[in-house]
C-alpha cells in the first residue's frame, strides 16, 4: 500500500474553465529506488467515482484515455527515492465533460498508475474545491429586418394583338351565279308554192332571255360580221395596191 499526502492548494475556488488548480503531492510507498509511477489529478463529486479534469504532464495538458495506447504514460511521472516522491501537480476542470460541467463543491485526489498501466487507489485525504463556472447563455443571431421602401414594379409589356383573320388571298368570295333561261318560241311561216298548196315551215324567229330584254338576231349578227367584212375589203385594197405597184415597176 501507499499513502499520498496533499497540501497547499493555491486556491479553494475555480471560476474559469482555464484556471489551474495547483497542489503539493507527496507519495510514500515501499518501492525500490528508481521505480517510476504516473500521477493523475482528478476532480469528482463526493460519494461518486466519476473522475474528470486535465493533468499537466510538464509539457502539455492530458485528459485521457488512460488505460489504452499507453495513455497513462502521458501523465505526470515521478521516481521513487528512499521510499517516497514529492512533486507539485497541476490540474484543470474539463467543462466539456458532463462530470465536471455543473458548478458546486468538488473533491480533488491523486490516482497513481504503474509502468504497466495498472491504477491504484491509495489512501489520502482529498482536497475540497468550489467550482463556479459561468453559465453559457445561448446567443440568438439577430434576424434581418426588412426596411420598408418603394417597391418597383416591373412594367409588363402587353402582347401585341394578333390578327387571327385569314389572309386576303385565302378568303373565298362567293361567285355570283347567273342563270340564263332561253325560251325558243317556234313561229309558223306559211309560204305559197306554184301549185297553190301551202306548206307550213317552222322557223325560229327570236330567243327571249329571262330577265333580259329581247333583241333581233339579225342586227346582232351583222355587228358580229362587220369587222370581218371590213378586214376583207381592207386586205383586198392592200393587195390591189401591191399588184398595181408591181405592174408599174414592170413597165
Amino acid at each position: 500500500m501507499a499513502d499520498i499526502i496533499l497540501s497547499g492548494p493555491d486556491t479553494s475556488e475555480i471560476n474559469r474553465s482555464d484556471q489551474e488548480f495547483t497542489a503539493t503531492c507527496e507519495l510514500q510507498i515501499n518501492s525500490s529506488d528508481g521505480t517510476l509511477y504516473y500521477l493523475r489529478g482528478a476532480f469528482f463529486k463526493e460519494g461518486t467515482a466519476k473522475y474528470c479534469g486535465y493533468t499537466w504532464n510538464g509539457q502539455s495538458w492530458f485528459k485521457g484515455p488512460y488505460s489504452s495506447a499507453d495513455g497513462w504514460k502521458q501523465l505526470l511521472p515521478v521516481t521513487i527515492a528512499s521510499g517516497s516522491a514529492k512533486t507539485e501537480i497541476k490540474a484543470r476542470i474539463d467543462p466539456e465533460d458532463s462530470d465536471c460541467r455543473e458548478s458546486g463543491e468538488y473533491l480533488f485526489k491523486i490516482i497513481r498508475y504503474t509502468e504497466s498501466g495498472s491504477s491504484a487507489d491509495d489512501g489520502q485525504s482529498p482536497l475540497k474545491v468550489v467550482v463556479a463556472l459561468p453559465t453559457k447563455t445561448p446567443t440568438t443571431a439577430p434576424m434581418a429586418t426588412a426596411v420598408p421602401g418603394k417597391t418597383k414594379t416591373a412594367a409588363t409589356e402587353k402582347p401585341a394583338a394578333t390578327n387571327t383573320g385569314k389572309p386576303l388571298s385565302t378568303l373565298s368570295m362567293p361567285s355570283p351565279t347567273i342563270t340564263v333561261k332561253v325560251k325558243i318560241t317556234p313561229t309558223k311561216i306559211v309560204t305559197a308554192t306554184a301549185t297553190g298548196s301551202a306548206n307550213a315551215v317552222t322557223s325560229f324567229s327570236e330567243a327571249s332571255v329571262a330577265g333580259i330584254s329581247s333583241e333581233p338576231v339579225k342586227p346582232t349578227l351583222f355587228l358580229f360580221l362587220l369587222p370581218a367584212i371590213l378586214s376583207f375589203f381592207l386586205a383586198a385594197a392592200l393587195s390591189y395596191r401591191l399588184l398595181r405597184r408591181k405592174r408599174l415597176k414592170g413597165l
